[in-house]
């Protein structure tokens, strides 16, 4: 019994260290693979994020079974959740998993990667920062644990603010390779992943030293170091010029000298109330004149469109003044809600939703989606809501209670009532305008919050673990809802998005087509590509003879009847075995007549629509209420390794709606 304890207690201690190791590179090395340019160094980054998640989720379990476990069938259900929305049709009985066009150029397997970037992050860190506060919060951490956090935090801080104001005073080029429009843009980013990032950061860092410096618990000497990280903050925010700085800094202030100026005006100390209201107006009108008087890009927005902009209007037309950009996000997510609550769209499918529901007058580029919340419920639907109004109540909860620690030592202090509490706001503003989860860094952030709001809300009473992990089950239970679902109205291949697309869905390309039959091109350009094509097989492909240009498509799927008649290519690889092709025609009134053919070779088949009457208006005025299609199935089919099946293969001509002059009609 005792060594299982020591085993835990070691399990726990060596996720501590790989928490902070984690914060560490999250604040300072995440980009170290661009400005090295070694990519393999990425890799590395996620290896050491893996293992801290392992160490994590082992050392959670142990002391929050219920909840550990409801938070992964709910990590799980968010995935499937996204999974069947984007391969719905490959949902149905005898149709393979294969790629899908969702909208324009928007695949559903670039889908499923959205989804992996929203999550990612986050679920590597969500499980290292409960066990990490779980025994901050509880006093049952070393202090060296907890002084070696708040050193990240500071060391973290002053170089970060270094590196941009050099970059802003002396070259935007400086370390910043890989921070994505920062030098366009002439924003220094710091050491942090782009420049919007880097305002969110500074400000988080400017509060937190500004409200420590007006702490009674601490002496003057470590005031003067609170004075002088409150400066190189603050200068590295305004060279930043980020209005996500300016805006989280300036409520997050005002919101600390109210709660203040509150607690001076009930205990009627109203001299001191009176100096330090008068002297807040004065140092920062001080400060506005000084950024006003600079013609600094973002501060001056943020001037101008509070002095000339229209209040008389409606919320859109009013945010549209301030930033076009990310109010036509939001029109876009609110026209997507308006459709799709309460399943949702899918997690990551703001890019599918961006082409489906932008109009064409309107100037919107496609981007991260620029508001976390509408962004949630977009995607999730109902659960999202719940999730969202959730975790809000459970942070709000969190501020109020985090005052019952008894603070023993500044290290406690400056964690748990000042940085726990403070780095809500400046999150809270920045999902506003961008999204929490879609990198690294805000997702860290936005795991701690939520961690900590997590923990004190489960410790607090014995059966609130039970209660969140039934809100959590319950959720799932809603996603498990959804799925059924979908995956029993999972509609036919071709009229899978026809709506939302205005043509028919097609089979799409198993994988590329390198080169013609017999030629070999060893060059690879891409290590990944390398990797994928190793795996996958797909550089078995080959053009066969006589064919025109075309693709090799899944052995089980379904295929729009735009001619009277196709042909079809299908690979036999074994010779003594023959190939089996099945084929399932299906009308308007989804009446059927099937055909099997056996191959005992390589060779191209010709299929016909069936003459039957039934199929006879199979071509008058193609639409999406008034098609035929059939269904294939090889067997077996050409296995290219043991991730990859290929049917046959299919020439382009036969997959262009547009291309019958009937359709037209």
């Amino acid at each position: 019994m005792l060594s299982i304890k020591k085993s835990e207690h070691k399990i726990t201690n060596l996720s501590h260290i790989l928490f902070l190791i984690n914060f560490t590179v999250i604040n300072l090395f995440i980009r170290l693979p661009d400005i090295l340019t070694i990519n393999i160094l990425r890799f590395l980054l996620y290896f050491i994020f893996i293992i801290g998640f392992i160490l994590g989720l082992v050392s959670t379990y142990k002391k929050y079974k219920t909840l550990t476990l409801s938070l992964l069938i709910l990590i799980i259900m968010v995935v499937l959740h996204a999974f069947i929305l984007f391969y719905q049709p490959s949902f149905k009985s005898g149709v393979s998993f294969q790629n899908y066009i969702l909208q324009n150029n928007i695949t559903a397997d670039f889908a499923i990667t959205q989804t992996r970037l929203y999550m990612l992050f986050f679920v590597l860190f969500i499980f290292p920062s409960l066990s990490f506060f779980s025994d901050i919060l509880h006093n049952r951490i070393r202090d060296l644990f907890a002084k070696s956090f708040l050193i990240i935090i500071i060391l973290s801080a002053i170089i970060n603010s270094f590196v941009a104001i050099l970059q802003g005073f002396a070259n935007i080029h400086f370390l910043a390779q890989g921070s994505g429009t920062s030098v366009d843009a002439n924003r220094p980013p710091g050491l942090l992943e782009d420049s919007g990032i880097a305002g969110l950061y500074f400000s988080l860092n400017f509060i937190l030293f500004f409200i420590a410096f007006f702490e009674n618990k601490f002496s003057l000497k470590s005031k003067i170091y609170l004075a002088f990280l409150i400066a190189v903050t603050l200068l590295a925010g305004i060279m930043n010029d980020s209005r996500g700085f300016y805006i989280s800094s300036g409520i997050s202030i005002l919101f600390y000298l109210s709660i203040n100026a509150y607690k001076l005006y009930i205990n009627k100390k109203y001299k001191l109330l009176i100096f330090i209201n008068t002297s807040a107006i004065l140092v920062f009108g001080f400060i506005l004149l000084i950024l006003r008087k600079l013609q600094l890009q973002g501060f001056n927005r943020i001037i101008n469109g509070m002095l000339h902009n229209n209040f008389s209007t409606d919320f859109l037309t009013f945010y549209n003044q301030f930033d076009e950009q990310r109010a036509g996000h939001l029109k876009i997510m609110l026209r997507s809600i308006l459709d799709h609550f309460p399943i949702g769209t899918g997690l990551g499918s703001f890019a599918v939703n961006f082409f489906q529901y932008k109009k064409p007058d309107e100037m919107t580029q496609l981007d991260v989606p620029s508001n976390f919340y509408f962004s949630i419920v977009s995607d999730l639907g109902l659960v999202g809501l719940l999730l969202l109004l959730i975790t809000i109540f459970m942070l709000i909860n969190f501020i109020r209670k985090l005052n019952i620690f008894r603070i023993l030592t500044n290290e406690s202090l400056l964690i748990k009532n000042i940085y726990l509490k403070w780095i809500l706001p400046p999150l809270l503003i920045y999902a506003l305008i961008s999204h929490l989860l879609s990198n690294a860094t805000t997702a860290f952030f936005a795991a701690i919050a939520i961690s900590a709001g997590l923990v004190l809300t489960i410790e607090e009473k014995s059966k609130a673990q039970l209660l969140i992990s039934s809100i959590l089950n319950f959720c799932s239970l809603l996603f498990i809802i959804s799925c059924s679902y979908l995956i029993y109205s999972a509609p036919s291949i071709p009229n899978f998005r026809w709506k939302e697309r205005n043509e028919p869905q097609f089979p799409q390309a198993v994988g590329e087509l390198p080169h013609p039959e017999g030629i070999t091109d060893t060059k690879r350009v891409y290590f990944s590509q390398i990797i994928r094509n190793k795996l996958s097989g797909i550089n078995k492909l080959y053009k066969p003879e006589l064919s025109e240009d075309g693709i090799w498509v899944a052995a089980k799927t379904e295929i729009i009847l735009l001619k009277d008649q196709l042909r079809l290519y299908v690979h036999s690889e074994l010779k003594n075995q023959p190939t089996y092709l099945t084929l399932k025609f299906y009308n308007q009134e989804n009446q059927t007549e099937f055909l099997n053919l056996v191959l005992n070779k390589s060779e191209w088949v010709n299929i016909k629509i069936p003459n039957d009457r039934k199929f006879a208006s199979c071509l008058s005025k193609i639409s999406i209420n008034n098609y035929c299609y059939f269904k294939i199935e090889v067997a077996p089919a050409w296995k290219l390794s043991k991730l990859t099946e290929v049917g046959f293969y299919i020439e382009n001509k036969y997959l262009k709606y547009y291309e019958n002059p009937k359709n037209k009609s």
